[in-house]
């Protein structure tokens, strides 16, 4: 354990809440609390027990300010691996500054950014991943970015980094042992061996970069564009679901005329809707410059919806529009609206252009979860894989270059250079992934990762 001063923080959000906590973590952690904590019990904190909590009063020279409990975890059982003790009180932010307050004057030092983190990094407890992983899951804004991040902080993804590793570092013992000692009765390290660890490892980072590729557009939202042409009910959907008023409704052709966008969440995906002007030949200028603008948002988006009025027959704008879906490669949802109305045409009628189909009436707030229902899972991500979650753009880096040295022995080996060649590049890799597990980075970068961090955490 490496031990440094005691520190403090307060660990919750400076915002009135039922509970506030102040997080105090170093080898007189136990002390220190015992000058500001006086416990019903009557048993101090330095003799309790680790993981268990007491209940009592913080006290300002005795007076007491505010029912307390204090939760205990004794090295090196704890998140930092240091003695740690965790004081929740209730949740006005003056209340909590005040007992920070306490626990510095008693002798802790104000934490820095990360502080806690880094200490659990420093002491084993965390590798740098997973400490990444825990500013990730913070910020997470959609369930897969939660399971990203959740893989990383529980481990996976590191124990997977590591097993590769681990292959690529006996590769290249086994490669400099048969190297070093030709005359030594030693099996030959197969190419066909060679070939299937670096191949192997190669599936398995270029996995991990798909993965980070997806996660990073789900997590900014999927670009969506709703399209259709005028008044099939496009900013009633727009509106069903925003959940509120985002688009101007009328049965006046083209009232859309710029392109209104929005950041939703729905089946615990984030999309970043744009309702689009009705794609026609506009009447006037400003009509013809907000279709132009529509094409643009369609060209671009990365999920199409597009929007049909079940009561109106397909016309040309509408065969269109599935053309277009059945042929730009990207997914697509046809919305086949206005159910309340009798129908003009089938949905077998849009043929195999689409993904998928769904029948609704926008106007009916029982519909979205119809609508969600058909979405969900339209926009595919690398969730399936086995590949590892990285969640940072550190993360990122270290394993691109480890790919690139990977895929550079594989080159190596394939155009017949010496077994040293292709250990050379190996150990490339090697660095790459040690440095993914902050193995021997500088203290700079370490650095680098604790800056954006919370100072409670």
């Amino acid at each position: 354990m490496i031990e440094r001063g005691t520190i403090a923080a307060v660990s919750t959000a400076r915002a009135p809440a039922a509970i506030g906590a102040v997080r105090v973590s170093g080898e007189d952690a136990f002390e220190i609390c015992d000058k500001v904590f006086a416990p019903v019990s009557g048993e101090r904190l330095c003799q309790r027990r680790g993981y268990t909590a007491a209940f009592g009063h913080v006290v300002d020279d005795g007076t007491p300010l505010d029912e307390c409990v204090a939760l205990v975890y004794r090295a090196p059982l704890s998140y930092t691996g240091e003695n740690v003790v965790e004081l929740f009180v209730h949740g006005g932010v003056a209340v909590a500054d005040k007992v920070f307050t306490l626990v510095c004057r008693a002798g802790a030092s104000p934490a820095e950014a990360g502080e806690f983190t880094r200490r659990a990094v420093l002491n084993g407890k965390r590798d740098l991943a997973q400490a990444e992983a825990a500013a990730s899951l913070i910020a997470a804004g959609s369930d897969a970015a939660i399971r990203g991040a959740a893989e990383t902080l529980t481990g996976r993804t590191g124990n997977s980094v590591a097993a590769e590793l681990e292959r690529l570092t006996d590769l290249n013992a086994a490669l400099a042992v048969w190297a070093d000692y030709p005359d030594e009765d030693l099996p030959e390290v197969k190419d066909e061996h060679i070939r299937d660890v670096l191949t192997g490892t190669a599936e398995t980072l270029g996995g991990a970069l798909r993965r980070f590729d997806d996660r990073a557009a789900t997590a900014r939202g999927i670009d969506t564009v709703i399209v259709g042409k005028p008044n099939v009910g496009k900013s009633t959907l727009m509106n069903l679901l925003a959940g509120s008023d985002r688009s101007i409704v009328t049965s006046v052709p083209g009232t859309t005329r710029d392109v209104v966008t929005e950041t939703v969440v729905l089946g615990g995906t984030m999309y970043r809707l744009s309702d689009t002007a009705g794609l026609r030949e506009g009447a006037d200028e400003v009509e013809r410059a907000g279709v132009e603008l529509a094409r643009k948002r369609l060209d671009s988006a990365s999920l199409i919806i597009a929007v049909f009025d079940r009561a109106r027959a397909l016309v040309k704008e509408d065969t269109d529009i599935c053309y277009y879906c059945r042929d730009c490669g990207r997914p697509s949802l046809a919305v086949v609206n206005k159910t309340d109305l009798p129908p003009a045409f089938n949905k077998e009628d849009l043929g195999t252009c689409f993904d998928r189909v769904v029948e609704i009436s926008a106007n009916d707030p029982d519909s979205l979860d119809k609508f969600i229902s058909a979405l969900d899972g339209l926009y595919r991500t690398s969730d399936a894989d086995n590949a590892p979650a990285i969640v940072s753009e550190r993360q990122r880096e270290c394993i691109s270059k480890a790919l690139g040295a990977v895929n550079e022995a594989l080159d190596a080996l394939d155009t017949g250079l010496t077994p040293d060649a292709v250990s050379v590049c190996v150990d490339d890799a090697i660095a790459e992934l040690g440095y993914f597990l902050g193995r021997n980075v500088s203290e700079a970068v370490v650095d680098s990762v604790f800056r954006n961090f919370c100072v409670g955490k």
